[in-house]
């Protein structure tokens, strides 16, 4: 007699003729659990199906299928989520990889605490140095709120107040297979380049819980999205999330604090698109994904980027300061900076000047000259510098600002 399947183990696979042994031998070395390996190939055009084929060969608990074009991640994981027998899914990409004994250890928890919705740690490892960089120290660790039951939309709002993680990478959690089916949330068809929702995943789920055990290990290599230059597809993909995502909020019923907390991941949210915006203001590529997403792309045009989305960035102290400031001098020139000036505009405040590291690329920004630090040697005296570029400059800015005695520092970043 056929065993039941307790976990399917969704793997997808575009082009990682290197990687895709790695992880399937870490899926297939598991035991104490019953799974199948469900593996999607997005029409590589490297060995990549030749050896998903070969692993299906001489392993029973191996399925294959291969898309006839390449379809990108949510819609290559939906193809998985359709077929899958397991009483769990886990979703992992073919270029990462299983700890030792992660499938018992999601199975037996899930089925123990009868969860919708298992998080867990993971460990990040990089085939090069180089790529230590695109790594955020402690991203993928679960440290509070571990090892009880909650409603998703608890231990969201209870992880977000704290400002731990709540990752949107579905690798770092197993799920019930028939909460997704029961609730409609396969993933968005067509979206490339980005996880599609967990935030949807925790708002739908009765009972989550997540635990510290490092189950996942996570690739840092040559090629992968997040280590590749990011294209102009990532910002249409976001939108449509946030469109989705947002509609659904607006269904809930939530008390007064959830509805708080979960404006401020929204408000996040804008504040991600609207520096990717930014990020690709002079690309004209045609948005044709968005073009298939009426209500995003409407969101988009008329909506989103039209407020101070960074005002609550400043303290009622810090902005009485600035506005009163006789001499106010902007430290940036670039995206920071420009949303720091739009609500210094909206106060009228408009006395100021302009000063950056380098040699100024832009003469002007909003109708004020930009100079070079080494210019204005006569204009730090008794300024209030409202610093407004990436935190990754702060240790530069900070050595030369105490070069030149400034005291008066407010730090926008």
């Amino acid at each position: 007699m056929e065993l039941e399947v307790e976990i399917s183990v969704i793997v997808t696979i575009y082009n990682l003729e290197k990687y895709i042994k790695d992880c399937l031998d870490s899926i297939l070395e598991q035991e104490e659990v019953n799974f199948e390996v469900i593996c999607i190939d997005d029409a590589s055009i490297d060995s990549s199906f030749d050896i998903l084929c070969d692993y299906q060969r001489r392993d029973a608990r191996v399925k294959v299928i291969r898309n006839k074009k390449n379809m990108g991640l949510s819609s290559s994981r939906n193809a998985g989520f359709r077929i899958a027998k397991g009483e769990y899914i886990y979703n992992i990409d073919g270029d990462d990889m299983l700890v030792r004994g992660a499938l018992r250890k999601m199975y037996e928890c899930a089925k123990k605490n009868n969860l919708d919705l298992l998080g867990f740690s993971a460990q990040s490892f990089f085939d090069s140095d180089l790529y230590r960089e695109y790594a955020v120290e402690g991203e993928y660790s679960r440290k509070s709120a571990c090892n009880l039951v909650f409603s998703g939309t608890e231990l969201f709002v209870k992880l977000y107040e704290i400002e731990e993680p709540v990752t949107s990478n579905m690798c770092l959690y197993c799920i019930r297979n028939n909460f997704i089916k029961k609730n409609n949330l396969y993933d968005t068809e067509g979206l490339r380049y980005v996880d599609d929702s967990m935030f949807l995943k925790y708002m739908a789920a009765q009972r989550v819980m997540c635990i510290s055990d490092v189950l996942y290990r996570r690739r840092y290599r040559e090629g992968s999205a997040v280590t590749s230059p990011m294209k102009r597809i990532y910002l249409e993909c976001m939108i449509v999330l946030f469109t989705r995502e947002f509609s659904y909020w607006q269904q809930m019923e939530l008390g007064e604090y959830e509805n708080k907390v979960i404006s401020k991941y929204f408000l996040r949210r804008m504040q991600e698109i609207d520096s990717m915006e930014y990020m690709f203001r002079n690309d004209k590529t045609e948005m044709k994904y968005l073009d298939q997403h009426f209500a995003a792309k409407f969101l988009f045009k008329n909506v989103l980027n039209r407020d101070l989305l960074y005002e609550e960035r400043f303290t009622d102290k810090e902005k009485q300061k600035i506005l009163s400031a006789s001499n106010l001098i902007i430290y940036g020139a670039g995206y920071f900076a420009e949303k720091v000036t739009d609500i210094l505009e909206v106060y009228n405040k408009r006395d100021y000047n302009v000063v950056i590291s380098g040699i100024p690329q832009e003469e002007y920004l909003k109708g004020h000259k930009v100079y070079g630090a080494y210019e204005v040697q006569g204009l730090w005296k008794d300024a209030l510098v409202l610093v407004a570029v990436s935190r990754k400059y702060k240790a530069e800015i900070r050595e030369i600002l105490s070069k030149n005695n400034v005291s008066e520092i407010i730090w926008f970043d």
